[in-house]
């Protein structure tokens, strides 16, 4: 950094201006079906259970300011046929420090196999993550009278 860069850094800092927010203000998680929670990042997976087809299988999406400023949370996208967003906030909404905006991602397969999509999440910065789920087919089952073969 030049001379110049970090004396104009030091004004603005001791001139008591606010320098933009970090990148880790926002943390990203989910609430898996069993109830655990896990941080993500860009890149990261997000695992739906599987789910016989007319159903759905969900996960709750956590965005977290840990920051003591506030963030805002430009958007939220989602990808691929068999996903759907819940309750998704409203772009360019703003999380208050030390709190989280929760928001519902579902997986509602549309034929037997496996399905995949995205989920883009902007903030000051982006973050991306895969979406994966199973579909599976009915299933058929037949008990004898008396359990005799």
């Amino acid at each position: 950094m030049s001379r110049l860069a970090r004396l104009i850094l030091a004004t603005l800092c001791f001139a008591g201006v606010a320098l933009p927010q970090t990148a880790a203000a926002l943390i990203v998680s989910y609430i898996d079906a069993s109830g655990n929670s896990l941080i993500v990042s860009t890149g990261g997976l997000l695992s739906f259970a599987p789910a016989v087809l007319g159903t759905t299988s969900s996960v709750t999406v956590v965005v977290a300011n840990r920051d003591t400023a506030p963030a805002v949370l430009n958007s939220v996208v989602i990808s691929g046929d068999a996903f759907q967003l819940v309750g998704a906030p409203l772009p360019n909404i703003t999380i208050a420090p030390n709190t989280d905006v929760r928001f519902t991602v579902q997986f509602a397969p549309k034929a037997i196999g496996a399905a995949s999509g995205s989920l883009t999440i902007t903030g000051l910065v982006q973050t991306r993550l895969t979406l994966s789920g199973v579909g599976l087919g009915p299933t058929f089952s037949y008990q004898l009278p008396g359990g005799v073969l």
